[in-house]
């Protein structure tokens, strides 16, 4: 049998720089695709492959945005 390892990507943001929109929004992609990085590392450290993690991501990033357009139009997601 197997032990299960957990691993865990320490996931932490900086404050917005300024309140320029565009410029505010590469500093958040920018510090996402870090965190994003951190956590394929460890999800492949761990076993799984990249490729189904990386699916799993996209996939997790559709139902955030999913449940985000429905909390703030006040509408029930899938």
């Amino acid at each position: 049998m197997q032990d299960d390892v957990c691993y865990t990507a320490c996931l932490t943001f900086s404050k917005p720089e300024t309140e320029v929109e565009a410029e505010r929004y590469n500093q958040a992609q920018a510090q996402v695709r870090a965190a994003l990085d951190k956590l394929l590392e460890a999800a492949t450290d761990a076993g799984w492959g990249a490729q189904e993690i990386v699916v799993a991501i996209v996939e997790g990033g559709a139902f955030l945005k999913e449940a985000h357009i429905a909390a703030s139009t006040g509408q029930p997601s899938d």
